[in-house]
């Protein structure tokens, strides 16, 4: 699929054009011209004049990273949304910023002097100092993985060591408290304290889901264990993908070369049939895969938009869902009517905004696929949810 060129539009699937602009008059996206980076607003015009050497979104303290210089010797900082430096671009890389408002930063290396980690607030002031060799950003429970001397550990938000370094790799921590980590070349699970809660016994693992399950993979096959490391569900799937379980307690699984959908419980409630599944959307349907193309199942595993398409993304937020036929991307709604056809090279919605590439043009289409604004710019970034 081709990426030189975008359209952005407004679209919300339950309201008009107007009130959709509405919804984003203050989202900027990250754009570039001449290979500089800036951001532009819903209409396509530039809000911060392109200037660095790479862009991240705003997130929703209001700062975005970027980085200035060039590839071989870049450098990162924070702008807010009128493009001034809040964090001066001195650090070789920063961090995504916590809850907590900590973010962690890479200092850059200097002969006699390597790089090392630390934390700063979103005034860009230290709160703790350079001294691990990588750092993460800081959890639920305001712990943060940090690396020293190869072994990583945790600390807490003076920078005090709260677990010690030991583990090979370290995950996320599940809202039970219970988080995934490398030990001897196996993973197991630990508590906020690092207290083994189930000792290191599988070839991968992953954090714990809502309903206190857990995938977990050994000798080649997948099944999930409760908290108390026993298996809830036992191993019997293909060692293909990481099986997730969505809200709505259905999991997509691999079984025998075909993928059907179990409940917690481990019981089929579709049966295998599928190529290849996804997870439920919160609008009740699930992409699947079959000998047909890409189409759209509700949860009796009937098809609510039929397999047609060549390549088919999810449905975002907006009831929207990008499908490819001939390698054009277009738009439909989730009753399968295609809001925008597929004439465009590439095409994607960022908050609610379409963008699409025809005969290497941006602009910004409405939701009946219309040009309503033409861009001058080199690319958009893509948002991802």
């Amino acid at each position: 699929m081709s990426k030189e060129l975008l359209i952005a539009g407004i679209i919300n699937a339950s309201i008009n054009i107007a009130a959709a602009q509405n919804h984003s008059t203050d989202f900027l996206f990250p754009a570039t011209l001449d290979r500089k980076c800036g951001y532009i607003n819903q209409t396509g015009d530039w809000v911060i004049e392109p200037q660095f050497h790479y862009a991240e979104f705003f997130g929703g303290n209001g700062l975005a990273m970027v980085k200035v210089g060039d590839i071989l010797h870049e450098t990162a900082g924070y702008i807010n949304k009128t493009g001034n430096y809040v964090v001066e671009p001195i650090y070789a890389n920063l961090g995504d910023f916590g809850a907590n408002g900590l973010a962690w930063f890479k200092t850059v290396y200097q002969e006699g002097k390597p790089s090392k980690c630390g934390f700063l607030d979103t005034t860009g002031k230290i709160v703790i100092e350079p001294q691990f060799d990588a750092a993460r950003t800081f959890n639920q429970f305001n712990i943060c993985p940090v690396l020293v001397n190869n072994k990583w550990g945790f600390i807490d938000t003076t920078g005090k060591m709260v677990i010690e370094p030991q583990f090979q790799d370290v995950s996320d921590f599940g809202d039970n408290g219970l988080g995934v980590v490398e030990y001897q070349n196996k993973y197991g699970y630990i508590d906020t304290t690092g207290r083994w809660v189930i000792e290191p016994k599988f070839d991968i693992a992953f954090k714990f889901n809502q309903f206190g399950l857990a995938t977990v993979r050994n000798n080649g096959l997948v099944g999930f264990i409760d908290t108390t490391g026993n298996y809830a569900i036992e191993q019997q799937f293909d060692d293909r993908d990481n099986p997730a379980f969505g809200a709505n307690g259905l999991a997509p699984v691999p079984y025998k070369g075909k993928y059907g959908y179990i409940d917690t419980t481990g019981r089929w409630v579709i049966e295998p049939q599928f190529l290849n599944a996804w997870l439920f959307n919160s609008n009740g349907l699930a992409m699947v895969l079959t000998k047909k193309g890409y189409g759209y199942i509700n949860t009796s595993g009937s098809y609510v938009i039929e397999p047609r398409f060549t390549f088919a993304y999810d449905f975002d937020q907006y009831g929207l869902a990008v499908i490819e036929i001939n390698r054009k991307c277009g738009l439909i709604d989730t009753t399968g009517k295609i809001i925008v056809p597929p004439l465009y090279y590439n095409l994607f919605v960022n908050s609610g905004v379409i963008f699409a590439t025809l005969n290497k043009r941006w602009g910004i289409l409405d939701r009946n696929g219309n040009l309503i604004h033409r861009l001058n710019v080199d690319g958009v970034k893509q948002e991802h949810y």
